[in-house]
């Protein structure tokens, strides 16, 4: 069996983008509106150490996905090629061999998981009226996770095939229904295992209700254990072990500090870090989620050889997302405390320094994602890769030696300084040489366009956050300063096509 060659003409691609980009902009709002009530509703009834351990055991579970070796890049990379090239038969092999991976992946991490519960207890700095809830917590912790695993990947098939409108609003769908969950077991008055058993109830429905969305929009792509094969794992085993190594960096990244605080500090310690590091994953979301979408179409322009495309395309995602970056780490930077005491109370502020490196950590992160993405699109992904896997290792080493004098700004500082010296520059460059972009180039093509916003915006921030005594004012500065650096973006740091070429993807 066979697929049509996807050479679609030129406005089907557009339309699948923008389609794309809309539904992650949606997905996110859901997510921000969901998080603002789920982050105070678990504080509400679980109570600061309580939420501690949660938001400790979820980051160390997240570690589990790295026995998936990489295969949530791997596999919409190459279900976007052999879509590309009409290949049915190697479709349905490819995902059917990854299926049977994933199940015995769910299985043996599962064991580990439960056979490790006795680890967890020591490391984990607890206080005494939660020892005993530590281990049946992991377990459900562990268990929700071999539950995701299929909506992971059914997701990552939807993304390759370049329908990212559909993988978003079963994102959407699943985040919706973990809040049902939570929301009716705490208000019942479930403590922190029912919570979790409740996660886990929601987590086999939306994996189902994803299988028969698949199953109803391709029915084309057979997905069987008899299709499985060897020889489908070795030919996407040498790019998988690169995508691993930047799966590894992310992890390192967005999960070991809350770890390295529990451990060390206590996970009394971790909420206050856990929430503004809520807000820093919200912006990262924001500014990512127009460029994710262009993920299977980079694969897909490759495998096309259209380079004038890929290189265009590279360029304006890293534009607008570096624009965005910008105003959000303005607006971190002034309005974070206001907006954190509005949201969960003051009294869990983690402190102006460790606010100021998470903006700085935007503004890094963004263009090594862009660039990470497109290399990883095109298969070229060796030099982030190792740079990733160099950052994990000097990320660790640099929190741990960090935390012990400088507490959770050592942490945090760790984080941001492994960053800096590794992918912070390794990405981009490898990006520009494998398209073919002169760096000065790049740098005049992407970061320079937001200066004078940044001036602009800059400059409305401190005067509009000392007045923001109330929720209200802090909203309203937070309107002007975005609209200021917004007009000053659109009037002089874009081009007419470009300005032509945001305006159908909010009105068409």
């Amino acid at each position: 069996m066979s697929l049509p060659p996807q050479s679609e003409p030129a406005p089907s691609v557009p339309r699948a983008i923008r389609l794309g980009v809309r539904s992650g902009y949606l997905n996110l709002g859901v997510t921000w509106a969901i998080q603002l009530v789920m982050v105070p509703l678990l504080l509400h009834h679980l109570g600061s150490e309580s939420y501690g351990l949660y938001a400790a055991l979820t980051s160390v579970v997240g570690y589990f996905s790295l026995l998936t070796f990489g295969s949530s890049l791997t596999v919409p990379r190459f279900v976007a090629d052999h879509a590309a090239r009409g290949e049915g038969e190697a479709l349905s092999r490819f995902v059917s061999t990854y299926f049977v991976l994933y199940l015995a992946v769910a299985v043996t991490g599962a064991a580990i998981g439960f056979a490790a519960s006795p680890l967890v207890r020591s490391v984990l700095v607890v206080p005494p009226r939660l020892a005993d809830a530590v281990v049946p917590a992991w377990r459900l912790v562990v268990g929700g996770w071999a539950l995701g695993l299929a909506a992971g990947l059914l997701q990552s098939l939807l993304t390759g095939l370049g329908e990212v409108h559909l993988s978003n609003l079963a994102a959407s769908a699943r985040t919706i229904l973990n809040l049902a969950f939570a929301a009716a077991i705490l208000s019942a008055g479930g403590q922190l295992d029912a919570l979790l058993q409740g996660l886990l109830a929601a987590a086999l429905l939306s994996g189902l209700g994803l299988y028969v969305l698949v199953r109803l929009a391709h029915p084309e792509i057979r997905i069987t254990p008899a299709l499985a094969g060897w020889a489908t794992l070795r030919r996407s085993g040498r790019p998988a072990a690169y995508y691993f190594l930047m799966q590894v960096a992310a992890l390192v990244v967005m999960g070991t500090d809350n770890i390295v605080i529990s451990v060390f500090l206590g996970v009394g310690s971790v909420a206050a870090y856990a929430v503004a590091f809520q807000l820093y994953a919200l912006a990262v979301a924001a500014l990512w989620s127009g460029v994710d979408v262009l993920l299977p179409f980079f694969a897909r322009w490759g495998a096309q050889r259209d380079e004038r495309r890929l290189r265009s395309a590279f360029l304006r995602a890293t534009k607008y997302a570096m624009s965005g970056t910008v105003l959000a780490a303005i607006l971190l930077a002034a309005f974070g405390r206001q907006v954190i005491g509005w949201w969960v109370g003051p009294s869990l502020f983690v402190g102006g320094r460790v606010l100021l490196v998470f903006c700085v950590m935007l503004l890094i992160a963004t263009p090594i994602h862009s660039a990470a993405l497109v290399l990883a699109g095109l298969g070229r992904h060796k030099a982030p890769a190792i740079g990733g896997g160099i950052e994990a290792a000097l990320n660790l080493a640099l929190s741990i030696l960090l935390v012990r004098q400088l507490g959770v700004f050592g942490v945090a500082m760790g984080t941001l300084l492994a960053g800096a010296a590794t992918n912070g520059w390794v990405a981009p460059r490898a990006a520009c040489r494998e398209l073919g972009i002169r760096l000065g180039d790049y740098v005049r093509a992407t970061i320079l366009p937001s200066l004078l916003p940044a001036l602009v915006a800059g400059a409305m921030a401190a005067l509009a956050a000392d007045r923001a005594a109330s929720p209200v004012a802090a909203a309203l500065g937070i309107a002007l300063v975005a609209a200021g650096f917004g007009g000053t973006f659109w009037s002089l740091s874009l081009a007419p096509e470009e300005r032509r070429e945001l305006r159908a993807l909010l009105i068409r």
